[in-house]
């Protein structure tokens, strides 16, 4: 099972919750992390996560600061494969300035 998220907007707890059985977590944008994303997910969740930026991750600073720890799972223009399920990210922030 693969589990597909949006909008945690910071609140990852129930997602960890349902993560239990699933091989793999989508996070489809608008984290918000206030910590490290290895941290907010720990490490049984962040280890089969992946992830693009929502237009809310551009919001402050830390939160691109906070996605650095999992920065190889980020999905933006990539494609894996999971579960024989092929999965590719486009990232939701255009914004012509960021910072």
């Amino acid at each position: 099972m693969i589990l597909f998220a949006g909008d945690a907007h910071g609140d990852f707890v129930p997602v960890i919750e349902e993560a239990g059985e699933a091989s793999a977590v989508v996070f489809l944008g608008d984290q918000e992390p206030q910590v490290s994303l290895v941290d907010e997910l720990g490490p049984g969740v962040a280890s089969k996560a992946w992830w693009i930026y929502g237009n809310h991750d551009s919001d402050y600073l830390n939160y691109f600061e906070h996605h650095k720890s999992m920065a190889d799972r980020n999905l933006h223009c990539r494609l894996v494969e999971v579960e024989g399920v092929r999965i590719a990210g486009l990232g939701g922030i255009f914004r012509s300035n960021l910072f």
